[in-house]
């Protein structure tokens, strides 16, 4: 009967391969299914040496895995692949990777070797992926790296296992002496290894990722410093050509856009964009992980265009994103994200230059990411509110009913996923707003408007000081007051929309990435006022406001021409109260510089152009 098992098991375990092999669909050798193969085949063979069939399938079956798992969450897969394919490169080293037979080459498996026996039943019971194995197994491991002479062909690779052991327990449990331990235990298994031994880059890698999930618990710089310098050493151990180059590429290029987001080292993010182009043109074509890489590759971009707008990265992370979405199977857990980033990067690049076809695929692919959000992820609200962003502009852009009515439908469902407490609830119901507004502003349909105020309110209240989206919902509350006193005249709501919009200003200091928006709202408001009560105060504060948002807004931000319109408006109609030459002359320089912003097929050129041409030349 024992037989009978083993030869079902293995029938089933080559299949899996055989099917992985000819689709490359990750869903065959990453569910359930398989881990249950593999634990029950591990069961009937406890010694890989004892049955090198056994051991080939089990070997490839986890070698696959760790290829297509992301990064840092390969690990136990890789441990396991070393250990089934240990016996095997005594006998057929022809059979197995290429990468693994380098990783023997100083550290052949001794049979008789106690320490070689202690450190493979340690790896026999991490597979298990029950914690008390896994605590047996850390146990196993801290008496072989004690025991282990110097000298000993196990020096570097026995604390290897043992760092991933603790990181892996770490992960479970949150025990932060398991990660002190396990930044330890990679220090010493990387001092261990010599310059020019085939396992440095893999272990150095090792060491980077323990190092990186301690940089997400204590935020010391010191620590992502140390991960940066790993995988940078890990990547130069790494031969040109090698089949897994671009995987130590990739990690590196995540850990310094990482670096880059907490310092703003442009050096950091260029670094991270030449690792990524490298990672991606080194990765095959065809198995998963090449779409890891792109992604990585994109969002890298997309930071960069923040700080640049170079037309080149945007075309070059659209590019990205789609190869990422195209190589991503339809069951694959990460298609929704995909689908979302080159949703919203063609939106981004419809903002800039103006190409309708941009944000008709932009619709198309975000409503695309929400169908393949699963109803339990948690992400599955925000992408509901991608396809509302799109929905929106392009109504904006082009006027069609269908298209608001559908985003408005879209902002109820995603606040409906957002409940009371919800830290994310505040900026769901502030799209929501936000939608309402402009089907009024085409429809004038008053219970539109009073849908979008009543929806502000509440998303302000949702929003208390030191959420990170209440300067954006206050100032969306302020443009839903101002809109809504435009149409009744009354007055309490545009001095509320004013004391709003200053709330908002205060809510986003100097390096908010709203405050340029949140400011020109706020000019808005003192200039609406100023319309209403004829007061010079108030339009002296609106070009205040306008001047302090023009001076938050980069030169490449899409945004900027509107944002100088909006000043060049403020300040003719300043030198229509007061006759100030200077006004009239500074409102024709910043019109002018509004509308060389503003190329043909600009979302905003038409306005733009409009107010230029307002001002006496």
């Amino acid at each position: 009967m024992r037989k009978r098992k083993r030869e079902r098991l293995l029938a089933q375990v080559r299949a899996r391969l055989d099917r992985f092999n000819a689709d490359r669909n990750p869903a065959t050798i990453l569910d359930a299914a398989a881990v249950d193969e593999a634990h029950a085949l591990l069961d009937l063979v406890p010694d890989p040496a004892a049955d090198l069939e056994a051991a080939y399938v089990a070997g490839w079956l986890h070698w696959s895995r760790y290829l297509v798992l992301e990064t840092g969450h390969d690990q136990e897969d890789l441990a396991a692949a070393l250990t089934w394919f240990a016996p095997l490169y005594e006998s057929r080293p022809d059979v197995i990777p290429e990468e693994v037979r380098a990783y023997f080459e100083e550290n052949r498996p001794r049979p008789h070797d106690d320490l070689q026996a202690l450190a493979s039943e340690a790896v026999r019971l991490l597979q298990s992926g029950d914690d008390e194995a896994l605590n047996t197994a850390i146990d196993l491991l801290r008496r072989v790296v004690g025991a282990t002479p110097p000298g000993h062909s196990g020096r570097a690779m026995y604390p290897f296992s043992l760092s991933l052991a603790l990181q892996t327990r770490f992960r479970r449990s949150g025990r932060l002496a398991d990660l002190d331990e396990a930044v330890a235990a990679g220090r010493n298994a990387v001092a261990a290894t010599r310059p020019d031994d085939p396992r440095r880059a893999i272990v150095l890698s090792g060491l980077g990722q323990v190092l990186q999930d301690l940089f997400g618990v204590t935020g010391d710089q010191a620590d992502l410093d140390e991960t940066v310098t790993a995988l940078r050493e890990a990547v130069a151990a790494v031969p040109s050509g090698q089949p897994d180059r671009h995987v130590y590429l990739s990690s590196l290029g995540g850990a310094l856009r990482a670096r880059f987001e907490r310092t703003g080292h442009q050096a950091d993010l260029d670094e991270a964009v030449t690792a990524l182009r490298d990672a991606a043109a080194a990765a095959p074509v065809g198995p998963p992980d090449r779409a890891v890489v792109l992604s990585e590759l994109g969002l890298a971009l997309q930071a960069r265009i923040k700080r640049t707008s170079h037309q080149a990265d945007i075309d070059e992370a659209v590019a990205a994103f789609r190869a990422a979405a195209a190589g991503t199977s339809p069951d694959d857990p990460h298609r929704a994200a995909r689908l979302a980033n080159l949703g919203l990067a063609l939106q981004a690049r419809f903002e800039g230059a103006g190409d309708e076809a941009d944000l008709d695929e932009a619709v198309t692919v975000l409503r695309d990411s929400a169908a393949a959000a699963q109803p339990d992820d948690p992400r599955r609200a925000a992408r509901l509110s991608g396809v509302v962003s799109a929905l929106w502009a392009r109504y904006e852009r082009a006027g069609g009913r269908a298209d608001i009515d559908e985003a408005i439908a879209t902002a109820r469902d995603a606040a409906t996923l957002a409940p009371p407490g919800d830290p994310r609830r505040a900026g769901r119901l502030s799209n929501l707003s936000g939608a309402w507004q402009a089907r009024f502003e085409r429809t004038g349909e008053v219970a539109d408007l009073d849908e979008a105020v009543t929806a502000a309110r509440d998303a302000a209240a949702a929003a208390p000081a030191g959420h990170p989206d209440r300067a954006t919902v206050l100032s969306t509350l302020a443009l839903a007051l101002q809109a809504r006193f435009g149409h009744a005249g009354d007055e309490a709501d545009l001095d509320e929309a004013v004391t709003t919009a200053r709330d908002a200003a205060a809510a986003a200091p100097v390096g908010h990435p709203e405050r340029a928006a949140v400011l020109s709202n706020l000019g808005g408001a003192w200039q609406a006022r100023f319309g209403h009560t004829g007061a010079q105060a108030d339009l002296d504060e609106a070009v205040a406001a306008l001047r302090d948002a023009a001076a938050a807004t980069s030169p490449g931000d899409p945004s900027r021409a509107m944002v100088l319109s909006n000043l060049s408006r403020a300040l003719l109609a300043r030198f229509k109260s007061t006759g100030g030459e200077a006004d009239l002359d500074k409102a024709l320089a910043v019109g002018r510089d509004a509308a060389a912003l503003a190329p043909p097929r600009h979302p905003s050129r038409a306005e733009v152009l409009s107010t230029l041409r307002a001002i006496p030349a």
